[in-house]
């Protein structure tokens, strides 16, 4: 018999995992599970890592923010490549499961890339990982105002956070 350790972190006691989100009752029948067969400890801290202040990336503007200016990922493109414009970058085919998507341009790790072609096209979390494994940066441009109306696209904008 082999035996596994796993240990997991988390801000919210078992009870609140998900509260108020939109998949909670799918999650709902884990929980009780969860309470029999792990064990809960409370890591309680006097310091709120979440509220610090984020290290700055040695990238134009700074930090790793939402960036409402086409022009500036451009410059963050440009900065992450090396000199590379998007324009002068590449479509490259990313082979998953024996088919390729193709979303954006890229050059090296640096993926720029739409919301509509990430998010709206049917990918899922193979799509989502592969690309995760080929780039170390994927800055989306045209990110809309997220909204319950569209939950496909909201759904999946979660699956590939989640990655």
């Amino acid at each position: 018999r082999e035996v596994s350790t796993q240990s997991t972190g988390g801000n919210r006691p078992p009870d609140d995992l998900y509260k108020n989100g939109l998949q909670r009752s799918n999650f709902l029948p884990f929980i009780p599970m969860l309470k029999e067969h792990c064990e809960v400890l409370d890591m309680e801290s006097i310091v709120d890592y979440r509220l610090s202040d984020p290290k700055p990336l040695d990238i134009p503007g700074g930090r790793a923010n939402y960036v409402n200016n086409p022009g500036q990922l451009d410059e963050i493109f440009c900065h992450l490549t090396g000199g590379v414009s998007v324009t002068e970058a590449s479509v490259r085919p990313i082979s998953v499961l024996g088919r390729e998507i193709r979303v954006g341009r890229s050059h090296g790790s640096v993926l720029m890339t739409s919301y509509h072609e990430l998010i709206e096209q049917a990918h899922g979390s193979s799509d989502f990982r592969a690309l995760a494994r080929s780039f170390s940066h994927v800055l989306i441009r045209d990110f809309p105002q997220l909204s319950i109306k569209r939950k496909t696209a909201l759904r999946r904008f979660i699956v590939m956070m989640d990655i």
